[in-house]
């Protein structure tokens, strides 16, 4: 399904709201367990060619960070750390030393 067809599925559903008409009942059969075979491979073909020029797709994109230096890091500062890693890494190694205190 592009991402005009979703936009299209809305914006009938929104006219449909708007005319009064009943909604349509919500289909959750067509889930990749119980597909098509073929509806699940074109799904999976589409999904790597719009990553395939991408070089990390873990990248990020810049509205993350300023998103989340402005309302995450503040919430994080209060307990003593900047970053989701130091939280891990405060914990875990605190964990692991009170685990390990006797063997010390």
């Amino acid at each position: 399904m592009t991402r005009w067809d979703i936009v299209s599925q809305f914006l009938l559903a929104a006219n449909r709201r708007f005319r009064g008409d009943p909604p349509k009942e919500y289909d959750d059969t067509r889930t990749p367990a119980n597909a098509p075979a073929a509806d699940y491979e074109e799904k999976l073909k589409q999904e790597i060619e719009r990553y395939r020029a991408v070089e990390n797709v873990h990248d990020l994109p810049e509205i993350f960070h300023y998103w989340s230096n402005k309302y995450l890091v503040p919430k994080y500062q209060q307990f003593g750390f900047s970053s989701p890693k130091e939280f891990f890494t405060k914990y875990i190694l605190g964990s692991y030393r009170d685990s390990h205190a006797g063997l010390l």
